[in-house]
This record gives structure tokens, sequence and C-alpha cells, in this order.
């Protein structure tokens, strides 16, 4: 973790020193989840190590299925 620090002199005759983290580790939990409606649109999604992918469908007021 990298830290950044801040000098300052007060009068000339103190240092203070304020440190405060730039960046965190960030843990993702992996999940997934996906549902149907009545009407037929779907939904998958899953994450992993902050990446997420899944799609959705539906069908289009021409009957045609649509995935994405």
């Amino acid at each position: 973790m990298k830290s950044f620090a801040v000098l300052l002199l007060i009068h000339g005759f103190a240092i203070v020193t304020i440190a405060f983290p730039l960046e965190q580790n960030i843990h993702y939990l992996p999940y997934s989840f996906g549902y149907q409606t009545a009407d037929g649109q779907t939904r998958q999604e899953q994450g992993q190590n902050g990446v997420v992918t899944g799609s959705f469908s539906y069908t289009d007021a021409n009957g045609h299925l649509r995935q994405v």
C-alpha cells in the first residue's frame, strides 16, 4: 500500500507529519445470479476478482429473441 506524507513547518520549529493511504486493497467476493420474467426476459451475471460478465435477452416487438 502506498502512502502520502505531508510535512508542515510551523513557525520554523515543529514538523508535523500526516500520512494517509492513497490506495486501498479491495477484495471482491465472487457472485452469480440470474432471473427470467413472465414475458421471457432473462438476465445472468457473474463477478469474480472485480470482473463482471453476463447477458440479457428479450423478445422484441416483431417476436424475435434478442440476446446481448
